[in-house]
């Protein structure tokens, strides 16, 4: 059975980019729209106040090794170094979703920065993110899945089959056996259980307002018995999105003022299931957010204005809570991840000069820090990912 599923679903739980999950609508969010309780120590005491009290924005430098990317009018360019014009051409719309593709450790440094997969009209092709790079068809696929070091998992015809990334050559047709289309599902990403990756399906009913889930067990667990290759988790609302072993749907009251989320946290025999409430002040926004530990984030809009910003879901919390220096943000420009679960975005406070990259980190869960020194993206910008 190839590594995909013995070692790279089993083994490499960091290095999983659930993309059904982490929509920017995601994005995010946006999903959405990815907790620790928030403790004192971990609010940035030395951050200034403002005039009238409040308290500004720390700022925290980016580490030499990350690598942001952001595509403006149709090019990628890493921002600072790269003019507007001479990043690599993105094929089709701007708007479509690439997902970045790990490379390994031991390879990093003669591969460069990374390299982003997607879908144009039936086409599957991987674009490099560095100079001069150009984007190369390596088959057809109808969406990109996921991605581990390397690979792909792509859904192509009525199954999800795992393919090389750089060559687009099928290592495995059916990784997993008890997905099939043809019966309504849809893939949606990877799910953390118990050290393996079954693949989260769902399936809209009538109403469309309610969806079906269920999971896609890893062949290799199929054929030892281990698990089932189908296991149903229920009825919910419609899916936000994907946090480590979290699937988070919307709950009662969606769409609408009451709404809810719901969070099924997913065992191998069971799914437990709460209901969590926005921040006073605030409502749910409908979309998804960042998150790849079980520190999710998602997007909220306050009462009285149309402002946006992020609500984090805390482990066995009934509340969100409010992630301060979010105020503002804007999710039509993108908000990305790391695998250590570290979240870049850009906030444009209304009647401030605050804006500007930011960057919320699980060790300081309560407030995003400002990048000093960030990038100054114009309007049209999208960030796409952390690659490298």
């Amino acid at each position: 059975m190839p590594d995909v599923v013995q070692g790279g679903l089993d083994e490499e739980r960091s290095s999983v980019l659930p993309t059904g999950a982490r929509r920017v609508a995601l994005v995010l969010a946006l999903a959405t729209a990815a907790l620790l309780v928030s403790r004192s120590g971990l609010l940035s005491a030395d951050a200034p106040d403002q005039p009238d009290g409040r308290v500004g924005p720390t700022a925290e430098p980016v580490p030499a090794a990350v690598r942001l990317v952001a595509e403006v009018d149709g090019h990628l360019v890493r921002p600072g170094q790269d003019d507007w014009s001479e990043g690599p051409r993105v094929p089709g719309s701007a708007m479509v979703s690439l997902v970045p593709v790990p490379v390994p450790t031991a390879v990093f440094s003669a591969r460069g920065p990374g390299t982003l997969a997607g879908v144009v009209d039936g086409l599957l092709f991987v674009l490099g993110t560095g100079p001069g790079a150009v984007s190369r068809p390596i088959g057809q696929a109808r969406s990109v899945v996921a991605a581990i070091p390397g690979r792909l998992l792509v859904w192509r015809d009525d199954r999800v089959v795992e393919l090389d990334a750089g060559t687009g050559r099928v290592l495995d047709p059916a990784p997993f056996p008890a997905f099939d289309s043809s019966e309504g599902w849809s893939p949606e990403g990877l799910v953390a259980v118990t050290g393996t990756h079954p693949l989260l399906m769902s399936r809209s009913l009538p109403d469309g307002l309610r969806q079906e889930l269920a999971l896609a067990w890893p062949a290799r667990r199929v054929d030892a018995g281990t698990n089932p290759g189908l296991q149903a988790l229920g009825t919910y609302g419609v899916l936000i999105g994907i946090a480590d072993d979290w699937v988070l749907t919307q709950g009662p009251g969606c769409p609408g003022t009451g709404c809810t989320v719901r969070v099924l946290s997913v065992t191998r025999d069971d799914v437990l299931v709460r209901d969590v409430v926005p921040p006073d002040g605030w409502r749910f926004s409908g979309g998804p957010g960042p998150g790849r530990t079980r520190e999710a984030l998602l997007p909220v809009t306050r009462d009285d204005e149309m402002l946006e910003a992020l609500a984090r879901v805390v482990p066995g919390g009934d509340s969100a809570l409010l992630v301060g220096g979010t105020e503002g943000v804007d999710l039509a420009a993108g908000v990305v991840d790391t695998a250590d679960g570290d979240v870049y975005l850009i906030v444009r406070p209304p009647n401030e000069r605050t804006e500007g990259l930011r960057v919320w980190r699980p060790g300081r869960s309560g407030r995003a820090a400002l990048v000093p020194g960030g990038p100054e993206l114009p309007q049209t910008a999208r960030l796409v990912c952390v690659c490298g």
